[in-house]
């Protein structure tokens, strides 16, 4: 079986999981704002087990909280939920590209609807997320946090997608449109998480739930780099090649960091050397089997700068970078082999580790088949140079994290869970070329990249 015949029956199955996620989702919606439990609690409970949805009693251990919270944001919440669902049964549709050449007014139409839908699930979010304190969010303010980030990108990709279509460059609205979809997808993502991590480890949902939430954003980005390089790209390539350039010292200052963090926090910290040893809670430290981990991140972040050049020009990284990039994601298996699972917090320490081995290692293989799109940029290469500088967003995290009173195991879990999600976004946005723009107005002029502030 090839790739293209692959990514087709992954691309199906995810969209028949996300039609009937959100098919199911406009019961649940009507039920918020009947102030009534979903039947599709029934369905979680199948799914995951009774006990853990209902409790041992059949009292909704979880659900009590929870549906506390919605009550007190019936009207946004409500709102989210059912745009929400028609966003997720109507927005395959904008990835059919024969459908968009075939019936043009049907893909207008059903975008214009799918575009507003989507404005206001974003608004019935930030809603609520606004009006709720961040310590009353169902799994704890750290999570809140998480869930603002995915807000935030879905209004900023969405906005950016707009802002093509006004100025009708269809292609950047299709890069865009592909990284807001990415952001919507994080619904029944986290949903798919929870239920995968409660059969592989067990405990309480909330845990589940925020662990999830690590890796969500990545999983559906990475679908979507896909469905850029096998449909988006061969249907709506590039007019001409396009500066994607980041500059010098921004990569390298990020490598750096990202090298000095996974030296601290996978070799350092656990042999006692820790800087931080004052600030940590009970989380603690990573356990000594972080340090093969740390070790081979360090040297592959440092050369990731070269191997991204590289790859933007068209050339295959050197062998010793796949190597250690490849140590780098059987050492990150390997800590979430040894790392607890069974805390609000550990469990979503577990995810991250669980999420960089395993896309470190997808990427890799990516990139050793040699997929090239039309800029002839290894897509798969530029997004993996990105995702070895996860650990410098550790920092970014924790500035977020602060503007919201968490405590420090909280800071440095956000921290964690933040990078993957946020580097494997700039690695996309980097390989297709996505353009950041301000103005409505249409231009002959190539805009400001993602990748550079310009040459």
């Amino acid at each position: 079986m090839n790739s293209r015949v692959a990514f087709h029956i992954v691309w199906v199955v995810s969209t028949l999981i996300v039609v009937a996620y959100g098919l199911g989702m406009v019961e649940y919606g009507f039920a918020i704002w009947e102030g009534r439990l979903p039947r599709a609690l029934d369905a979680m409970a199948l799914a995951m087990s009774p006990d853990m949805v209902w409790g041992r009693n059949g009292y909704p251990d979880w659900v009590t909280p929870l549906y506390a919270l919605f009550e007190r944001n019936r009207l946004a919440m409500t709102a989210h939920i059912l745009a929400g669902s028609a966003v997720l049964v109507l927005g395959f549709t904008q990835f059919v590209p024969p459908l968009r050449r075939r019936w043009p007014r049907v893909h207008r139409t059903v975008g214009f609807v799918v575009l507003l839908s989507m404005v206001i699930t974003l608004v019935g979010a930030t809603v609520r997320l606004a009006a709720e304190p961040a310590e009353l969010t169902y799994s704890g303010p750290g999570f809140d946090v998480v869930l603002w980030y995915l807000s935030v990108i879905g209004i900023l990709t969405l906005s950016q997608a707009v802002i093509a279509l006004v100025r009708r460059d269809y292609r950047q609205h299709m890069v865009w449109m592909a990284l807001a979809w990415a952001a919507f997808l994080t619904a029944p993502s986290l949903r798919v998480n929870t239920s995968a991590l409660f059969w592989l480890y067990g405990g309480l949902h909330e845990h589940a739930n925020f662990a999830a939430g690590a890796m969500a954003l990545v999983e559906t980005g990475l679908l979507m780099l896909l469905w850029l390089r096998f449909v988006g790209e061969p249907d709506l390539p590039a007019r001409g090649p396009q500066a994607t350039r980041w500059p010098r010292w921004m990569l390298s200052a990020m490598a750096v960091c990202a090298a000095a963090m996974a030296m601290h926090e996978g070799v350092l910290a656990p042999l006692g050397a820790d800087a931080f040893a004052g600030l940590r809670g009970e989380l603690g430290t990573l356990p000594l089997t972080a340090i093969p981990w740390g070790l081979a991140t360090a040297g592959a972040a440092l050369g990731g700068v070269r191997a991204l050049e590289g790859s933007l020009e068209g050339r295959t990284p050197a062998g010793w970078w796949h190597i250690t990039v490849a140590l780098a994601g059987l050492g990150a298996l390997g800590v979430a082999a040894t790392t607890p699972a069974g805390g609000l917090l550990t469990q979503p320490v577990n995810a991250v580790f669980l999420t960089l081995g395993i896309t470190s290692i997808a990427l890799l293989l990516g990139s050793l088949r040699g997929g090239v799109n039309t800029l002839e940029r290894r897509p798969w290469s530029v997004t993996l140079a990105f995702f070895t500088w996860a650990p410098s967003v550790l920092v970014l995290g924790a500035a977020l994290g602060l503007m919201f009173g968490l405590t420090a195991d909280e800071l440095y879990v956000v921290g964690l869970v933040l990078g993957p999600t946020t580097m494997s976004l700039l690695g996309i946005c980097t390989a297709n070329a996505a353009v950041v723009r301000l103005g409505l107005t249409r231009s002959e002029r190539p805009g400001r990249l993602v990748s550079s502030p310009g040459r």
